[in-house]
């Protein structure tokens, strides 16, 4: 192997992409050789209470193949279009959103147990996210500091530090809603109209469907899936017919649905 072949198979993104079968931008090569590997990461931890983990901490685990990474730090209804890229101390969990394994991470989201399953936009980037963070540090001084630090590597890596420049974009392209409050984006013809067809009920009353079931069930009644069924029917002429979104879309209304987040709420 020659030396351009050598430095290319060791740059962090082509061997993440590799692990993980999806790809990964610039952005994690500077989280991993210039944060994760560096002072910087444990001053994160220590100034923020947020430690970079998941694709961060992969090549450093031994036999990460032997790892089924893509639930490595996956929470309870985290929906499959998110990825654990940062922890807190205080239970808050910081994921990279992606609509397609095709695509590298297009923004960073957050949630928490108290969010009932619901996440929250938190940049574009996680640099973004970080530098947001510092401005709430309760020590002031060092999140001054860090922030100054975090964002100086930023720039000179020619990081994006915007907040929701790409959530802006995603929200123009979003084709239905999600309890998530993420939304589903999928491939939409314009001139046939063919990908995605809305469900036939609103979110609302999916939910008040759900629960009423939730309910029968926890109350050791007759369960009533008559309702529930039909709207698994009308996805799957969904299907039949190519508008594949409306079953992805079901889907992710009942992955959001089980008896904890009832209980929960």
């Amino acid at each position: 192997m020659d030396a351009a072949k050598r430095h290319k198979a060791e740059i962090p993104s082509v061997r993440l992409a590799d692990l993980y079968s999806m790809p990964f931008d610039k952005e994690i090569d500077i989280l991993v050789e210039d944060v994760v590997n560096k002072d910087l990461g444990l001053d994160i931890k220590s100034v923020l209470g947020i430690e970079l983990v998941g694709p961060c901490q992969a090549l450093d685990v031994k036999d990460p193949r032997s790892k089924d990474l893509h639930t490595w730090y996956r929470y309870n209804f985290d929906p499959p279009e998110c990825m654990t890229i940062a922890i807190r101390t205080f239970t808050n969990d910081e994921t990279v959103h992606l609509d397609s394994p095709s695509e590298v991470p297009i923004m960073v989201v957050h949630n928490k147990p108290l969010d009932h399953g619901k996440y929250r936009n938190a940049g574009d980037t996680v640099f973004a996210m970080l530098l947001a963070e510092c401005d709430h540090c309760e020590d002031r001084r060092a999140g001054k500091a860090l922030k100054a630090q975090l964002k100086s590597l930023a720039e000179q890596k020619g990081i994006d530090l915007s907040l929701n420049k790409s959530k802006r974009k995603r929200d123009l392209e979003i084709n239905g809603s999600t309890f998530s409050n993420l939304g589903i984006r999928v491939p939409y013809d314009e001139a046939s109209k063919v990908g995605y067809r809305p469900l036939s009920v609103s979110a609302k009353k999916l939910r008040g469907i759900l629960n009423k079931i939730l309910k029968q069930h926890n109350e050791e009644q007759e369960t009533d899936f008559s309702e529930l069924d039909l709207l698994i029917q009308y996805a799957n002429i969904a299907n039949d017919e190519l508008d594949f979104g409306q079953a992805l879309e079901l889907g992710l209304f009942f992955f959001a649905s089980s008896p904890e987040i009832g209980l929960q709420t």
